[in-house]
């Protein structure tokens, strides 16, 4: 057998294994995230369900929890918001297609969830701090 091709044979798994291990990661869970003051729950569910505009789908299930969902591609991601009138917290509930396993999952979830705070955290500091003549 030809070395070069055996050195590709051999090298191919090896860098496939390789980077199969780097593609998953500790899930990144949101605690206790700030929320402006003086907000009612009803306008706290209303940011959050309207908050973000990356494909995710807001269920209310029950004052205080919101279930979101994502699909992108063959990739679904489910997380439970929950809230109160002083934090919100986002955490896993469940995947498909996303490499979970023992806490650890394909690293593109947690670029979602933190780009899902940062656009809850928008929509509930405009919905705080909008001019007084806004519709609530």
């Amino acid at each position: 057998m030809n070395w070069k091709r055996m050195y590709w044979l051999l090298l191919l798994p090896l860098t496939l294994w390789a980077g199969a291990g780097h593609a998953r990661v500790a899930i990144a869970n949101v605690d206790a995230s700030p929320i402006p003051d003086g907000l009612t729950m009803a306008q706290i569910e209303r940011a959050i369900v309207t908050g973000t505009q990356r494909g995710w789908i807001m269920t209310p299930i029950e004052p205080g929890h919101i279930e979101a969902e994502i699909v992108v591609r063959s990739h679904v991601a489910v997380v439970d918001i929950r809230y109160d009138e002083s934090v919100f917290s986002i955490q896993y509930k469940r995947s498909s297609n996303l490499d979970y396993k023992d806490g650890r999952i394909h690293r593109n979830y947690n670029r979602w969830i933190l780009n899902l705070e940062r656009d809850l955290k928008q929509s509930l500091h405009r919905r705080a701090y909008r001019d007084p003549g806004d519709a609530p």
